[in-house]
């Protein structure tokens, strides 16, 4: 499970990219990693900035975005009962690809949400 596919609960200072649900199947992911370095960037800025020694994602936000994330993906044809690539073998949860739209992700990583992070 990470934090909007970027940071991980448990690990402070550990920023990922193209991690879990940031696989495309209708665009290109360069647009992901473009948004996923311009929200890293962002995070170790506010490190810098506000002379932090680490932020951490909280474990309940974490949570929420994963189950909106799997909630979206229900919706889809991703989800249907079959065996595929983009799917685990723990009753067939959809861990590799992002289920809105490329503007959407760039959106919801514009900036990083403080508040979702333990900051020390």
């Amino acid at each position: 499970m990470t934090h909007r596919t970027v940071a991980v609960p448990g690990f402070p200072n550990f920023f990922v990219m193209m991690g879990p649900n940031t696989g495309l199947g209708h665009n290109t992911v360069t647009t992901m990693i473009e948004a996923q370095a311009r929200y890293i960037r962002k995070c170790i800025q506010t490190l810098r900035k506000r002379r932090l020694s680490s932020m951490t994602p909280k474990e309940v936000p974490a949570q929420a975005f994963y189950d909106a994330v799997q909630a979206q993906l229900a919706e889809t044809v991703l989800s249907d009962d079959c065996n595929a690539w983009y799917k685990n073998g723990e009753g067939g949860k959809v861990h590799s690809i992002w289920p809105g739209t490329t503007r959407a992700y760039q959106k919801m990583l514009r900036a990083p949400a403080l508040h979702e992070f333990d900051l020390v």
